[in-house]
């Protein structure tokens, strides 16, 4: 248990208001709706409760169904829901993805006219300035080295 969400529980039940002077994180935040949900609230109220958006409370409370109906429906041990963020993969529509000679055909480029612009680099390759700058930040150590 959080001590956040315990406390936010005692508290409700006898009918306090909380004030917090810290901010919670997304951990704390995570962990509370957990609670709420494994108390049978319904999402609606968590809402209101803890003053979360609903597209977070309803995202959370579909990954909590998920994990319990892998688990048995065990409500408590291993295999509930951590409050640790899901880890981010790699976009699949990156240029990188999409074509994988990208960066050398950008070098080739660079290399046959060391003085040409951005934004016309970026109007022969057919992609924005803003990406080729973001590649050339990204691989700069690698196009010097």
């Amino acid at each position: 248990f959080c001590r956040l969400s315990l406390g936010i529980c005692l508290c409700s039940r006898q009918g306090f208001v909380l004030f917090s002077p810290k901010m919670p994180t997304e951990a704390e935040k995570r962990a509370a709706v957990y609670e709420c949900l494994r108390a049978s609230r319904k999402p609606a109220d968590i809402c209101k409760f803890l003053g979360y958006p609903r597209a977070t409370v309803y995202a959370l409370k579909k990954r909590f169904d998920a994990e319990m109906a892998a688990n048995g429906g065990v409500s408590k041990g291993i295999g509930e829901p951590s409050p640790a963020r899901k880890t981010h993969k790699h976009r699949k529509d990156a240029l990188d993805e999409q074509d994988k000679n990208f960066m050398k055909k950008l070098q080739g480029k660079i290399n046959n006219d060391p003085g040409r612009p951005v934004r016309r680099l970026a109007a022969d390759m057919g992609v924005s300035e803003r990406t080729i700058r973001r590649y050339l930040k990204l691989h700069c150590e690698a196009l010097d080295g």
